[in-house]
């Protein structure tokens, strides 16, 4: 079997149908479908057994909720294609999205093959390309034109940590998933994606845009919560284990963290103090 496409399952009832559509109608049939309902409490569970019973592709994983790593590491336990294609319960991908990444898989066997990205919006669509020129890249190619920027370069430039629009080999892929420590939430994805290609011998870039990333206010990512401040530096650990140890690791996973969640609140203070000084100069008090 050529993919196992990875499906996390939770709360996403209202997009769920169109996700698992977009893969049972690929143009190439050669893949498994794994849905892993991770403790959803809407009716998502349903849905996933409903399309098991319809088709026999798909394969369903009940699970106590443990988050999207623990969601992953469920799903590729019992995968047996030869790469693993991450997908998100509440994005899609395109008809040929498969078909396209078999064809650079038949002709050059890469170990990781990627392509560019829809932010699909709910009126349009905003078409982005990869950053790495299209074709096949060996080691050397790896080490010369994608290494400097694996974490993050002096420009602030790196690469995509994101795990979907991507096919691995999977038994890289199995490798890195299920040593990620399943306490981290955010920034998941970079846990596995970059030491998966730190590791991999080979690389395909496919200059098309083939999965369509939604842009769901209600996606984990854009939810409001408490941030766990132990998180980076769990990142930090990770990388400095599988990659090498490096201070910009310590830069990007440390410090950027706590200057995105501090921001906001330096913006408020700054609006704050602006206004008083203000009302102070024209006598209000």
């Amino acid at each position: 079997m050529k993919f196992s496409v990875i499906v996390p399952v939770y709360n996403v009832e209202r997009f769920l149908r169109q996700c698992v559509e977009s893969v049972l109608n690929q143009s190439c049939g050669d893949f498994e479908l794994i849905l892993v309902d991770d403790g959803s409490p809407d009716n998502c569970p349903r849905i996933c057994d409903e399309y098991a019973l319809k088709d026999g592709r798909v394969k369903v994983i009940h699970k106590t909720n443990g988050g999207l790593v623990s969601a992953r590491k469920a799903g590729c336990v019992v995968a047996v294609g030869e790469y693993v294609v991450c997908l998100d319960g509440d994005d899609y991908i395109a008809p040929n999205c498969l078909d396209s990444f078999a064809k650079a898989i038949d002709a050059y066997s890469p170990d990781i093959c990627l392509c560019g990205f829809y932010k699909a919006y709910s009126e349009n669509e905003v078409k982005c390309l990869p950053f790495e020129n299209a074709g096949f890249y060996d080691k050397e190619t790896i080490e010369k034109h994608i290494y400097p920027y694996l974490i993050e370069n002096k420009y602030g430039r790196y690469f995509s940590a994101s795990i979907w629009a991507k096919a691995f080999r999977r038994e890289i892929y199995t490798e890195y998933q299920t040593s990620v420590d399943s306490r981290i939430k955010i920034g998941e994805d970079q846990c596995v994606v970059k030491p998966c290609v730190f590791r991999a011998e080979s690389l395909y870039v496919i200059d098309e845009c083939l999965y369509y990333y939604r842009q769901n206010d209600e996606s984990m990512t854009k939810s409001k919560g408490v941030f766990d401040l132990s998180v980076p530096k769990l990142i930090a650990n990770r990388f400095e284990k599988e990659i090498g140890v490096s201070s910009i690791f310590r830069r990007r996973y440390i410090v950027t963290p706590f200057t995105i969640c501090s921001t906001p609140l330096l913006r408020s203070s700054t609006q704050s103090a602006t206004k008083k000084k203000s009302d102070e100069s024209s006598g209000k008090r």
